[in-house]
C-alpha cells in the first residue's frame, strides 16, 4: 500500500504490535493475531518517529518535530502528559527498567536521557557531543537506539556506518560493529538495533537492504541475502525497524515497499 508509511514500530510482552502512522495521524495496533488493526489517535504524529510501549501498557511516543517534546499516553486515554522536552525529532526511543527515557536527536547528534525524578523536562545528553562526527564522543545522524539491563547503551550511528556502545557515566563510545569501509562484513546506514539476552545484535543494515547478526561468531546477514532490494517476500527494501515478539519471531519495518514483514527467524539465517 502506497499510502502505508510507518515511522516506527513496537512489541510488547503479550505480543501486541504497535505501528506508528503518521501518514493517517494514528498509532495501529494488532492483537493477537488479528489481521485489521485498532486505530489509535492521540493527537496529530505528523512527523512523529519513535514509539516504545512499557510493560504496563504506556504509550511513549516523539512528537518532537512539531511539538518539542516525548508524550506519554496511559491505557489508550485521548490525553497525554509530557515526559521529557526535545529539540527536534527522537529517531530512537526507549524506556529502561527505572522508567529513565532515552531520545536519538537526528539532528542534535546526539542522545539525551530524562529520570522521572528530574525536576526539569530537559533531557541530559549521555551520547555525542552535539556535532557531527566520528571520535568515539562523537555521533552523527544517531538513529535506533537499544538500551540493556545494565543500562548500556547501544547506538545506531547511521552516517558513521557503526554501531557505538556507551557504558553508564562514559561519554566515549566502543564501536562494535562497523566502520567506514562498507563491504560484506561492514554497515551502510544503520537505522536500527536490538540485543537479545545472549548478547547478539540484530541491526538494520538499511542502504545494504538486509538484517545482520552480529556475536561472538562475527557478522553474519539472517535476513535481506544477498543485499540486493526487492519486493519479494523474502526481500527487503530500504528497511528502517525491528521488532520481536516472544515467540522468535522478528518483525521488520519495510520502508520501501510500504510493509511489516515478518519472519520466523530461525527459519531465516543466511
Amino acid at each position: 500500500m502506497a499510502d502505508f508509511v510507518p515511522s516506527g514500530i513496537f512489541i510488547d510482552n503479550h505480543n501486541i504490535i504497535y505501528v506508528n502512522d503518521p501518514n493517517s495521524s494514528q498509532i495501529q495496533v494488532w492483537n493477537g493475531g488479528e489481521t485489521v488493526p485498532r486505530s489509535v489517535k492521540p493527537i496529530s504524529l505528523r512527523s512523529s518517529r519513535g514509539i516504545f510501549v512499557a510493560k504496563n501498557g504506556d504509550i511513549y511516543l516523539d512528537i518532537g518535530e512539531n511539538n518539542s517534546r516525548v508524550d506519554k499516553w496511559s491505557n489508550y486515554s485521548k490525553s497525554s502528559v509530557p515526559v521529557m522536552s526535545v529539540k527536534g525529532t527522537c529517531y530512537g526511543l526507549f524506556v529502561d527498567r527505572d522508567d529513565n527515557v532515552y531520545c536519538s536527536l537526528w539532528n542534535q547528534h546526539t542522545v539525551v536521557k530524562r529520570s522521572p525524578y528530574d525536576r526539569t523536562y530537559s533531557g541530559n545528553s549521555i551520547a555525542g557531543n552535539g556535532t557531527c562526527g566520528s571520535k568515539s564522543t562523537m555521533l552523527c545522524f544517531p538513529s535506533g537506539i537499544f538500551v540493556d539491563t545494565n543500562f548500556n547503551l547501544y547506538v545506531a550511528d547511521y552516517d558513521n556506518h557503526r554501531i557505538q556502545l556507551f557504558e553508564p557515566g562514559r561519554s566515549d563510545a566502543r564501536t562494535l560493529v562497523g566502520n567506514d569501509i562498507l563491504g560484506d562484513q561492514s554497515l551502510n546506514h544503520p537505522t536500527d538495533i536490538k540485543v537479545d539476552a545472549d548478547g547478539n545484535l540484530f541491526i538494520v543494515d538499511h542502504d545494504n537492504n538486509r538484517i545482520v547478526r552480529f556475536g561472538s561468531d562475527g557478522l553474519h546477514c539472517i535476513i535481506g541475502c544477498p543485499d540486493t532490494n526487492g519486493t519479494e517476500s523474502h526481500e527487503l527494501n530500504s528497511p528502517r525497524g525491528i521488532a520481536f515478539d516472544t515467540r522468535g519471531n522478528i518483525f521488520i519495518f519495510d520502508s520501501g515497499n510500504h510493509r511489516i514483514q515478518k519472519f520466523t527467524l530461525a527459519r531465516n539465517i543466511c
